[in-house]
């Protein structure tokens, strides 16, 4: 019986074997050579450790790969379709502003920066959260999001600096773990200004800044300011004959950025928008009755009611909405789930 040699043995041979390998590849191979097969293999090795970790890890819990972040624009807009109303603006226009970050982010040279302006009730928060949905495998719950509220977060006007610091560091730390991190900044005219100086050189054309790249992330603010601006826009335009659904971004976009800089708030006399450093202010229309009263219908099939009676739906929009002009509403559709509460009850 052939005798096989012991494990110590086998060890010694195995590398008598590989340092030979090295020295005949040495000397057939020139350095540049020998670079790119060890990079190739650093290669391997990196992909073969991040395919490992979708397969184990990330089986159980959030991770920052695109099986995570399947950002479908396409169920984003079917959504907004469905679930929005009286915001074709916003229906054309941020898509397409998500689309092209998202499916160009090799080509990314900064963050994508949206600020939304419009009356209470008219969305901004419900088109944030849309964003969060469909950007996100786990939706609004997802560990990626950072959502700071303007009156929680921020509520001392004496506290700037601090909260300048305490932000700045909040976003690189997010960054850090996924770069891909969506911002959310609610209530934005209730932030002190000078707050958002910190993000300044964040939001800017820059490969890294404290050593992270942000040029994947998406920073969303949210804000009143250039609401009423915006109505009245909109009146003058249809009072002189265009229809609601024929208007532009052009037509309230700059209405929104100077409200922005001028009224009091977060973004007042700021940096960010001083260095054009907001892609696009998208503006929130009005809502007139017809819109209100979708708003009631969805909230009606919210509580399982298919069918209410139209006289149902005419008794909420007329008794708990007010109409400035008497066109469009001062509140949107907020306050109205509650009140449709009460008449689906009666369906039961």
């Amino acid at each position: 019986m052939p005798c096989k040699p012991r494990s110590s043995v086998r060890l010694i041979l195995s590398s008598l074997t590989i340092l030979t390998f090295c020295n005949v590849a040495h000397s057939l191979l020139d350095p540049i050579s020998l670079s790119v097969i060890a990079g190739g293999a650093v290669l391997s090795a990196l992909y073969k450790r991040d395919v490992v970790k979708e397969l184990t890890v990330c089986k159980f819990t959030e991770c920052c790969i695109d099986a995570h972040i399947p950002a479908d624009m396409t169920e984003l807009s079917l959504d907004l379709e469905a679930n929005v109303f009286g915001q074709h603006i916003v229906h054309k226009q941020l898509v397409s502003a998500l689309r092209s970050h998202y499916t160009g982010l090799d080509k990314s040279t900064k963050p994508l920066v949206l600020s939304f302006h419009g009356t209470p009730g008219t969305g901004k928060n419900y088109v944030a959260d849309h964003i969060a949905k469909h950007l996100y495998r786990d939706g609004t719950n997802s560990s990626f999001i950072r959502r700071f509220m303007g009156r929680t977060d921020f509520p001392m006007e004496s506290d700037v600096n601090y909260y300048r610091l305490t932000l700045r560091s909040a976003v690189v730390d997010a960054i850090k773990i996924c770069p891909r991190s969506l911002f959310i900044f609610d209530e934005v005219d209730k932030i002190p200004s000078g707050v958002f100086e910190a993000l300044t050189s964040l939001l800017d054309h820059h490969h890294n800044v404290d050593g992270v790249n942000l040029r994947h992330a998406t920073f969303i603010f949210l804000s009143n300011a250039g609401g009423t601006e915006i109505t009245d826009k909109l009146l003058e335009i249809t009072g002189n004959g265009m229809l609601r659904e024929e208007t532009q971004l052009y037509h309230f976009e700059k209405i929104a950025e100077l409200a922005a800089y001028n009224i009091v708030g977060g973004l007042r006399k700021t940096s960010i928008i001083e260095a054009n450093l907001i892609d696009h202010f998208i503006p929130f229309l009005p809502l007139e009755k017809r819109h209100i009263e979708r708003c009631i219908l969805s909230d009606f099939m919210r509580f399982g009611v298919d069918r209410p009676t139209h006289d149902d739906i005419e008794e909420i929009s007329n008794n708990y909405v007010t109409y400035y002009k008497k066109l469009y509403s001062t509140s949107g559709c907020k306050r109205l789930t509650k009140k449709v509460a009460i008449y689906a009850d009666k369906y039961k």
